[in-house]
């Protein structure tokens, strides 16, 4: 009986959290077994490959995870799908492109990851870009990470869609069924089972995402997801401790079962089973 009011409090926040959508995503996820209060867990070991749409998704979706990595310099990869050059649309894209890309390695240093790579897709066209698919797999083979952190596939924005089909594609045949993948919550509330403590790390994560200073000419970003972050933990915080203030939300899955999910939410929402091929595409 104790949880019943904190499930239906959050019942009630991922139902109203995005208006786009409304009505079907509050039907998915009042159906969905996982939306319900989280468990709390350690950051995943090993080495980790996160993919970010967009310069600052990275911060915004896993920053205090990445933070929590003692050796994140070595073990922590960060892949950009594109570079955010419609980001401004008061600025040109190859201006805002420029920007965007001093940010990010600005970040990067702040969070103490060694290396991000960048893949040539195009900000809000990733869907017409199939083709990605290809260097995200010699990335994806290369590094052969132990875990996956993206974009948690219900997700609003289309470029955040578009990443995981682009990424189901290229982990065929290159990762382990079993391998966990993480999905992360950036526009949409995603029915969480697992969370993690971020508490020691809120203040840099801020920092992390304020680096990305050319996206908050409408919102405090910053802001907004610290306090995602402290409501996600008071769902995770039932003795409540005092230094238990922030944390991080994910669907945590194997490859396998977030591939079946996955698919199976395109399908009812009409999303299609592949990105369309752009022009010219084969």
């Amino acid at each position: 009986m104790r949880e019943l009011p904190f499930r239906l409090l959050d019942r009630l926040y991922m139902g109203l959290s995005r208006p786009f959508g409304r009505e079907l995503r509050a039907r998915a996820l009042l159906d969905w077994r996982a939306a319900q209060s989280p468990a709390r867990v350690e950051p995943p070991e090993g080495s980790l490959l996160v993919l970010a749409p967009h310069p600052d998704d990275e911060s915004i979706g896993c920053g205090g995870l990445i933070l929590l990595k003692p050796d994140r310099a070595e073990r922590v990869r960060i892949v950009l799908m594109t570079g955010g050059e419609q980001g401004r649309p008061d600025w040109t894209e190859t201006a805002t492109a420029r920007t965007r890309r001093e940010e990010m390695e600005a970040c990067r240093r702040l969070l103490g990851v060694a290396q991000v790579h960048s893949l040539p897709g195009e900000d809000q066209r990733l869907s017409s870009q199939p083709e990605l698919a290809a260097p995200l797999r010699e990335l994806l083979d290369g590094l052969l990470p132990d875990a996956v952190l993206l974009p948690f596939f219900m997700d609003a924005h289309p470029d955040h869609i578009a990443t995981n089909r682009i990424f189901l594609e290229a982990a065929h045949d290159v990762l382990p069924e079993g391998l966990p993948v993480w999905g992360y919550e950036v526009w949409s509330h995603c029915p969480a089972n697992v969370a993690v403590d971020i508490s020691a790390v809120i203040d840099q994560k801020r920092a992390a995402i304020a680096v990305h200073a050319s996206q908050d000419r409408r919102m405090n970003y910053a802001e907004a997801i610290a306090g995602l972050n402290r409501y996600r933990a008071m769902q995770i915080n039932w003795r409540g401790e005092s230094d238990l203030t922030h944390a991080e939300a994910y669907v945590r899955m194997a490859l396998r079962e977030y591939r079946r999910a996955a698919e199976a939410w395109f399908s009812r929402t009409g999303v299609p089973a592949e990105p369309a091929k752009s022009e010219g595409a084969p």
